[in-house]
């Protein structure tokens, strides 16, 4: 704190120094014009008063030593000076002009040989000078101890911002006390509070992630082990093409879940925004239900286009729609509309439905409804964290609910108008 009070002391301090030397020059110069000018028109009728003082008879003698009594008390000296040559017009010889004394010689011609020489030595009090140089004193003070003031409350606010940065960079993401409302780090503090728990959400969804996908990871492993144990094993050669078919199978499923934490860790990563392009909705919805070749799904569709990156898009759509279609006992609807304020998109299914405490917790990666669900209807989990990422991606809002049959209804919405 003393090296950034410092800082700004030198830096305000010097700042109002050169004002002060700025002001002080320019108003010295004022000063010594006007003050030359004073001086030229009091001399010269203090030079008429003498002319005519002279001119009544009085001896020069007499005359000179009465005006140097009465230009005592003025800090005032004449006397006579002899001349070379004529002077044209009265002249000032400064000696000194400051803010102590004034002292400054006047030459008046008073015929061709002889001038008066008025001597100025006007010197202020020195309890004055202690007033002037304590006030100079006392601003600096006084600035000093604002500086140091403000300086600790610019201090206390960096030095919380730089504690809390260092714990975060030891993995602490608690959240720091808040700050004042009306502190010129409040912004600050609440960006860095942001921060903090959006680092703490994404290391726990990483402790998750990774956790999952090493469970996730020994099923598959487990049963290529298993079924290669049985085929070195196995008396029956007939059973060998059999357990080969199980390991595929095994691989098949590795081979899925990489690309599926692949595909989810590129769309968390991802540093700027997938291309994008104009997609045709309704096109799309209906190439997914052809892929599936589901007798169940029914489709009512309207033209509609939006600007999304394709791919992405395509495989939230078919995902949700694939989703509907392992659960669903006889119908899944697809619907698509629009309107002045957007597009808007329902898949619902006639299955089992999700419960509403679960509705959210599906979009997080390996969560599972029915932890008990097989394989074939239950999956790893990713798929609908995906679609939710590459929903989010496309500008979608979706929410999760119940169908008029009691399964599941994903409502998506896009603010577009089509």
């Amino acid at each position: 704190m003393k090296r950034l009070f410092l800082k700004i002391y030198v830096l305000i301090m010097g700042s109002v120094l050169v004002s002060l030397l700025a002001i002080n020059y320019l108003n010295d110069a004022f000063y010594t014009h006007e003050i030359e000018g004073e001086y030229l028109a009091k001399t010269a009728m203090l030079t008429q008063a003498i002319r005519r003082d002279l001119a009544r008879g009085a001896s020069e003698q007499e005359t000179l030593a009465w005006w140097r009594a009465q230009l005592h008390d003025n800090e005032m000296d004449v006397e006579w000076m002899p001349l070379a040559r004529p002077l044209p017009r009265a002249l000032v010889r400064k000696v000194s002009v400051t803010e102590a004394e004034d002292q400054l010689e006047v030459l008046v011609p008073f015929d061709a040989h002889r001038a008066l020489k008025f001597s100025v030595d006007d010197r202020a009090e020195p309890g004055a000078m202690w007033a002037y140089y304590g006030g100079y004193a006392a601003l600096y003070l006084l600035l000093g101890a604002l500086i140091y003031a403000l300086t600790y409350r610019l201090y206390r606010h960096i030095d919380a911002i730089r504690l809390q940065a260092q714990r975060v960079a030891e993995g602490d993401y608690s959240p720091a006390p808040p700050a004042p409302a009306d502190s010129a780090f409040s912004g600050l503090r609440a960006d860095l509070d942001h921060m903090t728990r959006t680092l703490a959400e994404k290391t726990q969804e990483n402790h998750v992630l990774t956790a999952a996908i090493h469970h996730e990871l020994r099923t598959p492993m487990t049963r290529l082990r298993l079924a290669l144990d049985m085929a070195l094993l196995t008396p029956r050669p007939h059973e060998v093409p059999e357990l080969l078919q199980e390991m595929d199978g095994a691989l098949d499923d590795l081979s899925h879940l990489m690309d599926d934490v692949l595909t989810l860790s590129r769309l968390r990563l991802a540093q700027q925004a997938p291309p994008r392009e104009e997609v045709a909705l309704d096109q799309l919805l209906a190439q997914c239900a052809r892929r599936l070749d589901d007798g169940r799904i029914s489709l009512a569709l309207v033209p509609c286009r939006l600007h999304a990156n394709r791919p992405l898009l395509e495989r939230a759509l078919c995902n949700l729609i694939e989703n509907a279609c392992k659960y669903a006992h006889a119908h899944v609807a697809i619907t698509l509309t629009a309107d002045a304020d957007g597009i808007e998109l329902d898949i619902s299914d006639d299955g089992p439905g999700i419960p509403e405490a679960a509705r959210e917790m599906v979009r997080q990666p390996f969560f599972r409804v029915d932890k008990h669900r097989n394989r074939s209807t239950g999956g790893v989990g990713l798929g609908l964290a995906i679609a939710d990422l590459a929903l989010k991606d496309s500008g979608a809002h979706w929410t999760i609910g119940s169908s008029l049959w009691g399964g599941a209804s994903c409502r998506l919405r896009w603010p577009y108008v089509c």
